[in-house]
């Protein structure tokens, strides 16, 4: 009976010393998993901002395009000037405020055009700065080592 006592205290002193030797190995285990799954999600996330981000910029840089051509249009369009003719009536002449008026537009419309180019070059200025950010962010998860 003494024998039995010893050895099932000898048996329960080995197993709690195996317990507490690979209680923390495991536990460090299911935390450098936990962590790889984190950085994981974290990359993933980083991904799809970064997949927005571009698609915003070629949009941005698209309308930028547009509308970069439209004003190029608009500066080089002559101005429509009409002769008079004998044969037309002098109800058919333009009149020197229509044209002036048709002026005043055209300069308004290429004034829109420039503003509308500088908004879309500051948010692209802006979407480049933050792909950048992305990007900085990306390398530094990949080089943090994992703990």
């Amino acid at each position: 009976m003494v024998y039995k006592s010893m050895f099932s205290e000898n048996l329960m002193r080995q197993l709690l010393l195996l317990l507490l030797l690979v209680a923390p190995t495991l536990v460090w285990a299911d935390t450098s998993t936990d962590i790889a799954a984190d950085t994981r999600t974290q990359h993933n996330q980083l991904e799809k901002a970064l997949t927005r981000n571009q698609q915003e910029t070629q949009s941005v840089f698209q309308k930028f395009s547009m509308i970069q051509e439209l004003r190029r249009i608009e500066i080089q369009e002559e101005p429509v000037t009409m002769l008079p003719s004998t044969s037309m009536n002098n109800n058919s002449i333009p009149k020197y405020e229509e044209k002036v008026r048709q002026n005043q537009k055209k300069q308004e419309r290429i004034k829109q055009y420039t503003t509308d180019m500088d908004q879309l070059y500051i948010r692209y200025q802006t979407l480049e700065d933050e792909r950048e950010l992305l990007i900085e962010q990306m390398e530094q998860l990949i080089q943090t080592p994992e703990k």
